[in-house]
């Protein structure tokens, strides 16, 4: 949990250091605390992507992740964490789309398994 907390951390803060490369006003408050308590909300919490994935639809990775990298590339603000997820969600959402598309053919099965 400390590795994944310490990468929502800094999923967060490259949003934030987007935010204010823009001029975007955050609220007060604090967002990591916001993300852990969803989290732990529960043992079958699950994500609305991975929720996406798993019933092969696209998911909201460009929204969420991939809107700020775009901003970011644009403003020269550094943000490889947040690259990185998104390229990582991006592929195992095309792979879950090809699988579905595949009737789930024994090599997509065997991913789900």
């Amino acid at each position: 949990m400390e590795n994944m907390r310490a990468m929502m951390e800094r999923i967060i803060c490259e949003a934030e250091l987007v935010a204010t490369a823009v001029g975007v006003d955050l609220p007060d408050g604090d967002p990591i605390a916001q993300v852990v308590e969803t989290c732990r909300s529960g043992p079958t919490h699950r994500s609305s992507m991975l929720q996406g994935v798993f019933a092969e639809r696209k998911t909201e990775i460009d929204e969420i992740n991939g809107a700020p990298v775009e901003i970011a590339r644009r403003e020269n603000v550094d943000v490889p964490i947040n690259e990185l997820v998104t390229r990582l969600v991006r592929g195992l959402e095309r792979s879950a789309l090809d699988c579905g598309r595949a009737n789930y053919s024994s090599h997509c099965k065997s991913m789900h398994t």
